[in-house]
């Protein structure tokens, strides 16, 4: 859960970098840059599932040979919980970077 709150920090603070490059730009391409903006989003979103489903598949794993099976189910549960608050904040940072794409357009 560590990691996935690092990843997401590292994400939207990569976001607001972007955010403000895009808005000293001189000569933009808002079509370019939002394009751009979908396939970050998209590909940082699947890695948070793709390290959730494997995190899980792990705790899996020792959910068999283990006499704590209720914990380790609420782990998973929280890795899965914990991986959607991740993606929405990393959603929610490229929504907030429309306002700036708009800009460029004008």
């Amino acid at each position: 859960i560590d990691t996935l709150a690092q990843l997401t920090a590292l994400a939207v603070e990569r976001y607001h970098k972007i955010g403000e490059l895009l808005l000293i730009k001189d000569h933009r391409s808002t079509a370019n840059e939002a394009d751009s903006l979908v396939e970050l989003t998209m590909v940082l979103t699947m890695l948070i599932s793709n390290m959730a489903s494997r995190l899980s598949n792990k705790l899996n794993e020792k959910l068999s040979s283990s006499v704590h099976k209720d914990h380790i189910n609420t782990l998973i549960t929280n890795v899965y919980f914990e991986s959607a608050n991740s993606s929405s904040y990393i959603k929610n940072a490229f929504q907030l970077l429309i306002p700036v794409l708009q800009v460029g357009a004008i």
